[in-house]
């Protein structure tokens, strides 16, 4: 069994590219975190990969976490 390198963590809320263990391509993530609770709280909703029950993706669940996802001002 290989190590996992330790993730970097993103420091704002927001969208960003995630690479989820077994996949080949990564998914469009949404990072919500309250800074002020527990590191092991921390955790990246997938974006149309189910419904509002959907349970979040942690560091078990990730190999790489990529650049935030910009959103366009309309």
């Amino acid at each position: 069994m290989t190590q996992k390198t330790k993730l970097q963590w993103p420091s704002k809320n927001g969208w960003y590219w995630v690479l989820i263990d077994g996949y080949t391509d990564p998914t469009p993530c949404w990072f919500g975190y309250d800074y002020e609770s527990d590191d092991d709280d921390k955790c990246f909703l997938p974006g149309g990969m189910g419904d509002s029950s959907s349970m979040g993706l942690y560091a078990e669940d990730i190999s790489k976490i990529g650049p935030e996802i910009i959103e366009p001002k309309f």
